[in-house]
């Protein structure tokens, strides 16, 4: 009796300290998933390249949905002149569509064109990579003209900062997440 006792002691510690333990981040995934069951959730990151040099982390992607919905998803945040806390990786909530990332924002630059492309389905959470969007010159700026760029873009696995990011915010969300990348649209290649 005394055992049993003991272990029920021991299992609602146990119990507790895990419950105790849930991020801000999973309780709102899982809240997100009790009122919404229907949605999807997509987890990524995006860099913006200059030529094959980092140029920028984004701040912010814009995604459309082929049922007409948009998307503004957060992908960086703080650490401006090494104040706040930096988080590194986007966690979206999105209705089950195929989704396109239209949009890149970063502070000095931008890139609109439809990029990357996945399908989010009705409770997944998906990994979908590490958006690399490479920018280049295609002709310079000349007297009566404008600069004209170009861009190509891949995925990688995400990378140690983004993961550590991930998993401090919502680690079991994360955990979760099936490795399912971007498709890439043709004309990024």
């Amino acid at each position: 009796m005394r055992k049993l006792t003991l272990t029920a002691v021991l299992l609602a510690l146990v119990h507790t300290a895990t419950a105790a333990a849930e991020t801000e981040g999973d309780a709102k995934v899982a809240q997100l998933h009790r009122e919404h069951p229907e949605l999807g959730f997509l987890v990524f990151d995006i860099s913006m390249l200059d030529e094959g040099k980092l140029s920028c982390i984004p701040r912010s992607a814009i995604l459309t949905s082929n049922t007409g919905k948009k998307a503004n998803v957060n992908v960086f945040t703080g650490g401006f002149f090494g104040l706040g806390e930096k988080t590194r990786g986007a966690i979206a909530s999105l209705e089950p569509a195929v989704w396109t990332v239209v949009w890149v924002d970063c502070i000095n630059r931008h890139f609109k064109g439809s990029i990357a492309q996945i399908h989010v389905g009705p409770g997944e959470i998906i990994n979908a990579g590490h958006l690399l969007v490479d920018v280049f010159m295609r002709r310079a700026q000349g007297p009566f003209t404008g600069a004209l760029y170009g861009a190509h873009a891949r995925v990688e696995d995400l990378g140690p900062e983004t993961i550590e990011s991930l998993n401090k915010r919502a680690p079991a969300t994360f955990a979760k997440a099936k490795r399912q990348y971007f498709g890439i649209y043709p004309a990024m290649k």
